[in-house]
């Protein structure tokens, strides 16, 4: 769970908070940080699907990110999300 800014997500609501809540599939834990990592089941095609999974989950496995470094006080160094339909890992930038 993380408290954020709703003016990021409703236009006008930029003096509100909202409370976001979600589950992280995987952290792995390493010397140098944490590494996210999400499965998805999303039907997506072999040509295009890494890009279409990335624009629709980035911003999900980036507040993951901020909540596990508030908990952790460790930075996460790797967002990753795992097709199964694809049948392989996807990098989400930071």
């Amino acid at each position: 769970s993380i408290l954020d800014a709703a003016g990021k997500y409703v236009p006008g609501l930029q003096d509100e908070r909202v409370l976001l809540q979600g589950v992280v599939d995987c952290a792995i834990i390493e010397p140098d940080g944490i590494t996210i990592v999400d499965f998805k089941t999303d039907r997506v095609k072999a040509d295009g699907g890494e890009q279409v999974l990335a624009d629709r989950h980035g911003d999900q496995l980036r507040l993951y990110a901020k909540a596990v470094e508030q908990l952790t006080e460790k930075p996460v160094t790797r967002l990753l999300l795992y097709s199964f339909a694809l049948g392989k890992t996807v990098e989400v930038a930071l």
